[in-house]
């Protein structure tokens, strides 16, 4: 008798330390899971607001310059289309082909797209911008291509190509969590390369209102995250038209090398 409750009390106790053991692991996956969403909330809030003051910015901008370099912060209309050129390089040795689907992030009034009607390639082209101004736009300049906001894009939309000029030029005082997210969701949604352009840390003179970014950084950014035999190039060999701010770099980062 006094055995068969030594067991019996012997089992209860398993069970509670059991039950304590529980309650203990259920406490800190509830603390981790409070501190991601709280980290989720921080992130979603600097983002929001970086957002609100880069696009107040822009429409500024727009309502003083219309459809114009100026208005996306180009000195000229040559510089700007000198850069979208040199990304457009990524789609070498064969080029860009009419069945291509680009997205062109932080499109602006759709400079991309007036350049790819100029030379006469029909890819389908997707515009994303958080102005609104430079979407309405795109849209009067090219009803037959797709402007909208980046949360517009389905989740399991992809593109051959995705294009990033000036986008991370501007200081926000968030521009690495900006760059990094943006990278990342752009690497999601691409099924061959993404080319995009940043202001160089090498540089006599660093403005103010720019953000600038160490080469040896962004290689490692992209080792990191996505992996650390996955293809690019770094282009730093171009001179920009007169009166360009100087001392800039190209990356072409590829799913596939070559198509």
């Amino acid at each position: 008798m006094v055995r068969h409750l030594r067991y019996s009390l012997g089992g209860l106790r398993f069970f509670v330390y059991i039950f304590i053991l529980f309650e203990c692991v259920l406490a800190s996956i509830a603390s981790y899971l409070l501190y991601y969403l709280n980290c989720l909330s921080w992130f979603s809030a600097v983002l929001l607001q970086a957002f609100m003051d880069i696009s107040g910015h822009y429409k500024q901008l727009f309502q003083a310059y219309g459809d114009s370099p100026q208005a996306c912060q180009w000195s000229s209309r040559e510089s700007q289309i000198y850069r979208l050129t040199y990304l457009l390089g990524v789609t070498n040795p064969n080029g860009l082909q009419h069945s291509d689907k680009i997205l062109d992030f932080g499109c602006g009034t759709a400079a991309l797209a007036d350049l790819l009607r100029d030379v006469n390639i029909q890819a389908s082209y997707t515009g994303v911008d958080i102005v609104d101004e430079f979407l309405d736009c795109g849209r009067a300049k090219h009803p037959h291509h797709h402007f909208c906001k980046q949360g517009d894009i389905q989740p399991n939309q992809t593109f051959d190509y995705i294009f990033i000029s000036g986008t991370f030029n501007n200081y926000t005082g968030n521009n690495e969590l900006f760059f990094e997210t943006t990278m990342r969701w752009c690497w999601r949604h691409c099924s061959h390369a993404i080319a995009f352009n940043l202001f160089s840390t090498y540089v006599d003179y660093q403005d103010s209102g720019l953000w600038y970014k160490a080469p040896e950084q962004t290689i490692q950014f992209i080792k990191s995250n996505f992996g650390h035999s996955t293809p690019f190039q770094m282009l730093n060999d171009y001179v920009l038209p007169s009166g360009a701010i100087p001392s800039e770099y190209t990356v072409y980062v590829y799913r596939q090398p070559t198509k």
